[in-house]
């Protein structure tokens, strides 16, 4: 059927070409691929955080949810969301993390006896301040845990990309700057949310993996110290990016397996320099950031490597870095569950770092800007789609 438009006359039948593009999968169907596979891995996510607590109440019955219509009632019901949503974090499936799923489970336990009170009152309109204050501490250690298992989940992921960013240098020898603004970013969010650090280890083999969960460690504990100290919040970046930076040398040494670290004293010193000559092609940092990479392992006695510099040789940044390094060194090898044990360790890591700066190796002044509290150790488990084994890919020149 013809019809007469503007003086045009317009055929209203679909036309058929041949070379028409074939036309895309319906968006309905890509959305629900996506709905089945988050509702997947929270389902997982669940499943693995059962075995640590049993009697996480995360799903109330439906009786004590639609009992109440108060207000309070209401406040609980989005509460027990909000905990259903941060029992599926993958954070919480790393060996370390059952203090947040132990933490989940008393919330949730107390928000489930407000919301049986609330039943047992039925229509009546005034609630006890009792009930109320049970209310308030829902909401505000709601809130608490929610600021922590969001900043070890960002320092997870960061560690996770920073991975494969390691990776990708090693096959094709370059390093995106994109990407590793990305990973600073993350640090620096972590860090704003929750003042006590988390340190990450991995259980994997891949020597990338190693130096990525060692380098975001390092990069968190290097950002209090410039946070913390008046004369440093403006180099807190640089000093991000330099502890991002410092172990990447390290790929270069090995020969035809990047996955082992060669232990040969005589090769592995000269990593910082290594590492300074990457950051160097990168052509955006800084020279304070490039010297910070090559004095990470410098002590102020002179003892250090790979130099030798004493003290009124080494910048700043340098000393930030030779503090958080050692800091991170000696609290993983001390892994332990938070609690009495971990605070014990934590004030043996401290003695020891005093020590050490009243030997001269290390800047006293920047020791009380360290963390009080006993940082949060997660070990990053062995993924199937991350090989346990080593990957056999050439190091990169």
């Amino acid at each position: 059927m013809e019809r007469k438009q503007g003086g045009r006359t317009r055929d209203r039948s679909p036309s058929l070409r041949l070379d028409t593009a074939e036309s895309t999968p319906a968006p309905a169907v890509i959305r629900y691929a996506a709905l089945q596979r988050a509702r997947a891995r929270a389902t997982a996510a669940s499943a693995g955080s059962a075995h640590a607590c049993d009697n996480v109440a995360v799903r109330p019955n439906q009786r004590t949810v639609t009992a109440a219509t108060s207000f309070p009632s209401l406040c609980l019901r989005r509460q027990l969301q909000q905990l259903r949503r941060l029992i599926a974090k993958p954070v919480l499936l790393e060996e370390g993390a059952g203090y947040w799923v132990e933490q989940l489970a008393e919330i949730s336990a107390l928000a489930e006896a407000a919301t049986e009170e609330l039943y047992r009152l039925g229509s009546r309109r005034t609630v006890p301040r009792r009930i109320v204050a049970m209310v308030r501490a829902v909401e505000d250690r709601t809130a608490q845990i929610q600021r922590e298992i969001e900043a070890a989940n960002t320092l997870r992921q960061a560690a996770l990309e920073y991975q494969v960013l390691l990776d990708w240098f090693v096959r094709v020898g370059g390093l995106s700057w994109a990407k590793l603004l990305e990973i600073a970013d993350r640090v620096h969010q972590a860090s704003s949310a929750w003042p006590t650090p988390v340190l990450l280890s991995t259980e994997q083999n891949r020597f990338s993996s190693l130096i990525a969960t060692q380098a975001v460690s390092v990069a968190r504990v290097a950002r209090q110290l410039c946070t913390g100290h008046p004369g440093l919040e403006e180099v807190a970046e640089w000093a991000v990016l330099a502890a991002l930076l410092a172990d990447i040398g390290c790929l270069t040494l090995a020969d035809t397996d990047y996955c082992v670290p060669l232990h040969t004293e005589g090769r592995y010193v000269t990593h910082p320099l290594r590492s300074a000559q990457v950051a160097r092609a990168l052509r955006t940092l800084p020279v304070p950031v490039i010297r910070a990479i090559e004095e990470h392992h410098e002590l102020g006695d002179g003892s250090g490597s790979p130099a030798g510099k004493r003290a009124e040789e080494l910048s700043v940044l340098g000393q930030v870095l030779a503090i958080a390094t050692a800091f991170v060194d000696r609290h993983l090898s001390r892994v332990s569950e938070p609690g009495p044990v971990a605070k014990q360790q934590h004030g043996l890591v401290l003695g020891e770092l005093k020590r050490m700066a009243g030997a001269g190796k290390l800047n006293a002044q920047l020791l009380p800007y360290l963390p009080d509290a006993p940082p949060v150790v997660l070990r990053l488990k062995a993924r199937p789609h991350f090989p346990t084994g080593c990957g056999r890919m050439p190091a990169a020149a």
